[in-house]
């Protein structure tokens, strides 16, 4: 997981710093007002240098806005029970005899954030290889490869947004097949976030899920 987010704290402490070394820095190279006759001389100083500071203060509120609007967050949440969905819970899920070596994990996917970076993402969970799944064929969202369940967002963003920012929430049902071992094996698995842009402005949030192939 890597995220360029700055803390709001430091954003604005940088900002209340930067702005007015910045604004004096140009009004030492050029003041405009030393050419306008009509700005008394004791004053060109204080006007150009409030000039400078409404200059960059509405750039600092430009660049903070587009550099909001590029980022995103996938958050991915494991549970048992819709009513205790809880990301700082470990579910447990047992491939058990009962069922013939079958469970289904739940997970909710919720996505927020720049529609161009959400499409180059993708989840993947690789299992072990006591286990496999059978995603349906007719699933939007997910597919199974190599042992790995992959989530891949773009067919459930709009392709005709009229704004870059979007969120989307979907919950999946994963089937898991218990194929081999007696004794008794279990794996506490958790997502990774794959991208062509190496996660640059992407934040993953997500719990873990623990899986056992018997009780």
């Amino acid at each position: 997981m890597f995220t360029m987010k700055i803390p709001s704290a430091i954003r604005i402490l940088l900002k209340a710093l930067l702005v007015p070394l910045i604004a004096v820095f140009f009004l030492n190279q050029f003041n405009i007002f030393e050419y306008i006759t009509f700005v008394p001389e004791d004053y060109k100083f204080d006007v150009g240098l409030t000039l400078y500071l409404a200059i960059l203060e509405a750039l600092a509120e430009i660049l903070e806005h587009l550099y909001s609007n590029a980022l995103a967050e996938v958050e991915c949440i494991f549970f048992q029970k819709a009513e205790d969905i809880n990301i700082k819970n470990t579910p447990v899920f047992v491939c058990s005899d009962q069922t013939a070596g079958v469970t289904s994990i739940s997970c909710k996917v919720q996505l927020k954030g720049n529609v161009k970076r959400l499409k180059k993402c993708r989840l993947s969970l690789e299992l072990p290889n006591w286990l496999t799944s059978q995603i349906p064929q007719n699933s939007q969202m997910m597919l199974y490869s190599g042992n790995t369940l992959i989530w891949k967002f773009d067919s459930i963003l709009s392709a005709n947004a009229i704004v870059d920012e979007q969120s989307a929430s979907v919950m999946t049902t994963i089937p898991l097949i218990r194929t081999k071992g007696d004794e008794i094996l279990a794996v506490v698995l958790q997502p990774e976030l794959i991208s062509p842009i190496r996660h640059l402005g992407v934040k993953l949030t997500t719990n873990s899920v623990k899986i056992q192939n018997r009780g």
